[in-house]
C-alpha cells in the first residue's frame, strides 16, 4: 500500500465517527449486537466476520447468502445540499448569498458508508467451505471555510474536500473441526483478494460538484491478497470467537 493511499485511510478514520468506523453496514444482526458476529454469525457469514463459523454447523446443507446489503449515513447539518447551495451562490455573484451559504456550511461534516456482499456455503464433517465476495466503502465530507472568504464572488480559500474508501473481496472460509480437552472448537482459515480503493476530492468551493468525487483524477487502486484466520469455542449459548484480520 502506498504512503498516498495509507494516509487516506488513516484519515478517514479519524474523521469517522466510531458508529461508522467499527461495524459493517451489511450486517444488522451483528451490528446491533456491538459487532458479535465474530462468535455468533453462521456459517454464510463466516467471510465476513470470522473464517472459524463455516465448520460451525456441519451437518446444514448447502446455502446460499444473496443478495447482503446495507447503508448507513450522517448529515445531521445538511452539508451534502449546502455545499451544492455555496457552488450555486458562486454562480450568482451575490456577495451576500455567498457569505450566508459558506457560514451555513462552516464546520460541518457528513459521513457515509455502505455494504454490498454474497456467499455460498457448503458445510461437511471434515472440510466446511465458504465461498464470498464483498463490498464495503467509508466516506466522509468535510468542509475547509476561510472567513476572509466573506464578501468575495470568486477565487475563494475556502474548499470542500470528500475522502473515501473501498475495500472489495474475493475469497473462501475453509474450516474444520477439533477436540481440544472434550470441546469442540472450530478454526478457520480465508484466503481473499482484495481491491483497495482511495480517494480524495479536495476541491475549491466554487467548483465543488459531487457527481466528480470519484473521477480517475481523484482515485487510487491497488490489488492485494490476504489472509484471516479465526476459532471459535461454543457451549449451549456460550460462545467465543478470536479472529486476526489482515
Amino acid at each position: 500500500m502506498t504512503f498516498k493511499t495509507k494516509t487516506l485511510v488513516v484519515a478517514l478514520a479519524a474523521c469517522s465517527t466510531s458508529t461508522l468506523a467499527a461495524t459493517n453496514p451489511t450486517d444488522a444482526r451483528a451490528n446491533a449486537m456491538g459487532g458479535a458476529g465474530v462468535a455468533s454469525g453462521d456459517y454464510l457469514s463466516a467471510g465476513f466476520h470470522n473464517p472459524a463459523l463455516a465448520a460451525l454447523d456441519p451437518d446444514s446443507a448447502f446455502g446460499v447468502l444473496i443478495p447482503y446489503i446495507g447503508a448507513e449515513a450522517r448529515d445531521p447539518d445538511e452539508l451534502i445540499d449546502g455545499l451544492d447551495d455555496v457552488a450555486d451562490a458562486f454562480d450568482t455573484n451575490n456577495a451576500g448569498e455567498i457569505e450566508r451559504s459558506l457560514k451555513a456550511v462552516q464546520g460541518d461534516k457528513a459521513y457515509v458508508n455502505a455494504g454490498i456482499g454474497a456467499a455460498v456455503g457448503l458445510p461437511t464433517s471434515s472440510i466446511s467451505a465458504t465461498l464470498y465476495t464483498s463490498g464495503l466503502i467509508e466516506s466522509a465530507i468535510l468542509t475547509d471555510i476561510d472567513p476572509n472568504d466573506f464578501g468575495l464572488t470568486s477565487n475563494p480559500n475556502s474548499n470542500a474536500t470528500i475522502v473515501a474508501a473501498g475495500v472489495g473481496e474475493l475469497g473462501v472460509a475453509l474450516a474444520s473441526n477439533l477436540d481440544v480437552a472434550g470441546q469442540r472448537v472450530a478454526v478457520g482459515v480465508t484466503p481473499k483478494l482484495q481491491r483497495i480503493t482511495t480517494y480524495n476530492y479536495g476541491i475549491s468551493v466554487d467548483d465543488y460538484d459531487i457527481d466528480n468525487w470519484d473521477d480517475s483524477r481523484y482515485r487510487e487502486e491497488e490489488n492485494a491478497f490476504n489472509l484471516d484466520v479465526g476459532a471459535v469455542w461454543q457451549s449451549g449459548l456460550i460462545g467465543w470467537g478470536l479472529r486476526e484480520k489482515t
